[in-house]
């Protein structure tokens, strides 16, 4: 990144030019999330000729044990010694934490500590500041609330606030423009017994972003009509939940009118498996009159195997197998791997139909049971096996005899 920032005017106060690298990596989990951002980079100023290496870090993250309680903690470490206000490399070293909790519907506090300049030099003494407030819903929808800051420091006095709020809604008629319409809908926990709904998750629709709030709502404003299809960003749910629903979510916008969009929430199934190659050494069984695997009791024979080979085997897995699940709504495909292995992964809970194809089955082998269905509940995990069997056939004797070489002495 680039950023060049001077004075257009006569003589100029100020002229200088900047370049940084910045990278960032973050996690996020079903209760947690992490990120850390690292930036170096060079800042010269144009009119004196000097010039500073800067690099610093910052870190964010977040716990939610449950739906009531928010946990964030975040700093700024390392060089900040900016020439001048820096555009890209610019911060502070800092250190803060807050606590949001919500006990009840209408009630929601909130805490917050910051420790600036922690490191405190001449230059940059340290400062702390303190805030805490406490909002409260009326049942007739007014809201009162109280806020008290405290703020000490070197470089300022330290200073004791207080605010009292009573906030009031006003609902003052307003026309709807017909050329554009909304998105709004709520993000819930599916099997929750209340259905309470779900803060922080991501949507996008046609390169704009929504995030819930507290209760779980989202709303994309003046939307074009038309259709839209709406994403939601898996990391922001948890890596072991899914949607209920298939994505993306194709929902249909009228001019002047806002579009209902609610998607459930649920804990995501697994299956797994193998397909393996049984030897011919199972029960029998018969299909047309032809005994299809199985211990060669009535004279069958293993078809393209001599007979005499009764040696013991194990059974092995067979490599790039099309297995396929479906539910009349979207269709997952996994092709195994060298030891049969297959695994879908973040599966929606239901009812899957469950198919093997036989396009790389040995020949004179067979699939057992090629399709199945399966009924998928919320976090399960199912291991599938799916048995290859050897074809064996009856050789029936029509005749009998005995070919003899009549030699006649000459």
């Amino acid at each position: 990144m680039g950023s060049t920032s001077y004075d257009a005017f006569a003589p100029s106060d100020f002229d200088y030019t900047e370049q940084a690298v910045k990278t960032s990596v973050g996690y996020t989990a079903e209760k947690y999330s992490t990120r850390v951002e690292a930036r170096t980079g060079r800042q010269k100023d144009n009119l004196t000729g000097r010039d500073t290496t800067i690099c610093n870090y910052k870190i964010f993250a977040t716990y939610r044990p449950d739906q009531k309680t928010f946990f964030t903690i975040y700093g700024g470490f390392g060089n900040y010694n900016t020439l001048n206000s820096s555009r890209l490399l610019g911060g502070g070293k800092d250190l803060g934490a807050s606590v949001a909790w919500n006990p009840m519907r209408n009630l929601n506090l909130d805490f917050w500590y910051t420790k600036y300049n922690f490191d405190n030099t001449e230059s940059d003494p340290e400062s702390d500041s303190y805030r805490f407030s406490l909002r409260y819903r009326l049942p007739n929808r007014h809201q009162v609330g109280i806020q008290a800051q405290r703020d000490t420091g070197v470089w300022r006095e330290d200073k004791t606030s207080y605010m009292l709020t009573y906030t009031i809604p006003f609902g003052i008629p307003v026309s709807k423009k017909k050329n554009v319409g909304s998105i709004k809908g709520i993000i819930y926990d599916e099997k929750a017994p209340d259905k309470h709904g779900v803060s922080g998750v991501i949507l996008n629709t046609n390169g704009r972003t929504a995030v819930t709030d507290a209760n779980g709502r989202f709303i994309f404003p003046s939307v074009a009509p038309g259709t839209h299809q709406i994403y939601v960003d898996r990391a922001s749910i948890g890596m072991e939940r899914v949607t209920a629903q298939k994505l993306p979510i194709t929902v249909e916008v009228a001019g002047g009118q806002s579009s209902q969009v609610d998607v459930g929430i649920v804990a995501s199934a697994k299956v797994f498996g193998k397909v393996l190659l049984i030897p011919g050494n199972g029960n029998g069984r018969k299909e047309n009159g032809n005994n299809l695997n199985g211990n060669n009791e009535n004279g069958g024979a293993a078809v393209g195997e001599p007979e005499a080979k009764k040696e013991k085997k194990e059974p092995t897995g067979i490599a790039d197998v099309l297995v396929e699940l479906g539910n009349g709504q979207e269709t997952l495909r996994r092709i195994t791997d060298q030891k049969g292995g297959f695994l879908f992964e973040s599966v929606r809970p239901g009812v899957w139909h469950m198919k093997v194809y036989d396009h790389n089955i040995p020949a004179y082998h067979y699939i057992e049971t090629a399709e199945q269905d399966i009924n998928l509940e919320p976090g399960q995990s199912q291991e599938v096996t799916i048995r290859v069997l050897q074809k064996v056939r009856e050789i029936k004797f029509i005749d009998s005899g005995v070919i003899q070489s009549d030699k006649k002495k000459k």
